[in-house]
């Protein structure tokens, strides 16, 4: 897939005229929101907020538009999966707040989702450990994709199964 240049520049622009704190104000029924931090993926860009209420930090993600199709449809999938996964299973999993389509975000920065923040270790830099982080030993086995996945099949069976033809 080619990327999509054009789109990618105004983005950039949108994010900087952008007052992050909207659309999370109404869910989080508060308005005095902080960015605690940026970040950038191959396919989504997100902020870490916080308030001083002692309360749990919040992300919202937006996927970049000309590095993944169909925006709309790729953001409701995944917070469906991230819901049936923290219903399902053991696994830990940020709590979708909220999530929405590109015509739902006035702030014209496109499909968005809204999650908790969870401390822990990114599985990129799991990944880019020495060694196949699939086959080293490790007392913490949930960590290991491989497990994730056998976790996922094993503990959720066919409703598993059928989730996957609904997404």
């Amino acid at each position: 897939m080619d990327f999509d240049d054009i789109s990618l520049d105004e983005f950039d622009k949108l994010k900087q005229d952008w007052g992050i704190c909207e659309p999370t104000s109404r869910y989080r029924h508060r308005d005095d929101c902080l960015l605690h931090s940026m970040h950038c993926g191959s396919f989504n860009f997100s902020f870490r907020l916080y308030w001083d209420d002692g309360a749990e930090d919040w992300l919202i993600r937006f996927p970049l538009p000309g590095k993944s199709m169909i925006l709309d449809e790729k953001v409701c999938r995944e917070a469906l999966l991230m819901q049936y996964v923290a219903n399902n299973t053991s696994i830990p999993v940020p709590r979708v707040i909220a999530y929405g389509a590109a015509s739902e975000n006035p702030t014209g920065l496109g499909s968005f989702l809204i999650m908790t923040w969870i401390e822990g270790k990114k599985m990129s830099d799991l990944l880019r450990k020495e060694g196949d982080a699939c086959q080293r030993k490790n007392t913490q086995s949930d960590h290991r994709p491989a497990d994730l996945a056998n976790h996922l099949w094993t503990n959720g069976g066919n409703s598993a199964r059928a989730l996957g033809s609904r997404l």
